[in-house]
């Protein structure tokens, strides 16, 4: 990771008695495995909302298919590809810009190979005079699982406008399994901050220059320049 990131991040040590991890994840019901012919619906932020926040949790409805892929872009129709093969209908999104319109679409993969485009929805972030948005987003990095029974997470949390927080005490968290809360005392939780970790974050990034681009190579790139000089900035 690169030293200068001025957010923070957290390793989270869960540590539950009795508990297993499962070698073999339980198998699908026919019914949720069968496919539709439905398009993605019912976005969330609504279709042309406005006032959002810098990190915002695009979710989606959709019945039958496994795999989806995520474009987001400030140009209509959307074509940067953020997400591919997820299998949620659910995907954060972080270092979004002050007062822009951003346009997303969800493509829906099904098991016998087709696909089915949703709609084109948009949503326009808050002015930057705005006032602060109270609320924090929990990014995910990193899982690794040890016997006899540790979870460690390496996470990061920042606020709704996208800056990172660093006070946070084990007290602000709440452990869940199964849905349920876990008292502190027994999942014996303990938190650390970046420098105590050892982790390192990396960061990879793969401009696609192929012909069907090559119109568009010139802003990719730019865009790749900006992206940089943020996160070292």
């Amino acid at each position: 990771m690169i030293s200068t990131i001025k957010k923070y991040s957290f390793l989270f040590i869960l540590i539950l008695s009795q508990c297993t991890f499962d070698s073999n994840p339980p198998t699908q019901t026919e019914s949720e495995t069968s496919t539709s012919k439905t398009v993605p619906s019912n976005p969330k932020p609504a279709d042309k909302s406005i006032d959002q926040p810098l990190i915002v949790n695009l979710q989606w409805e959709f019945s039958g298919s496994q795999k989806f892929d995520v474009y987001l872009d400030k140009k209509n129709p959307p074509q940067i590809l953020i997400a591919n093969d997820i299998t949620s209908k659910s995907l954060v999104v972080t270092n979004l810009e002050y007062q822009t319109t951003y346009y997303w679409r969800i493509i829906a993969k099904n098991e016998d190979g087709s696909k089915i485009e949703g709609p084109v929805w948009s949503f326009t972030t808050l002015a930057q005079t705005y006032p602060t948005i109270n609320g924090f987003a929990l990014n995910l990095y990193k899982i690794q699982t040890e016997l006899p029974c540790y979870v460690h997470v390496m996470f990061q949390v920042i606020d709704l406008n996208g800056k990172g927080i660093d006070y946070l005490t084990q007290n602000d968290f709440e452990i869940l399994e199964d849905g349920e809360p876990i008292s502190l005392s027994e999942s014996q939780i303990e938190i650390k901050k970046r420098e105590a970790v050892p982790y390192k974050l990396k960061t990879v990034i793969m401009l696609d220059n192929s012909t069907s681009l090559q119109n568009n190579i010139e802003e990719i790139r730019n865009a790749a320049k900006s992206f940089i000089e943020k996160i070292v900035s």
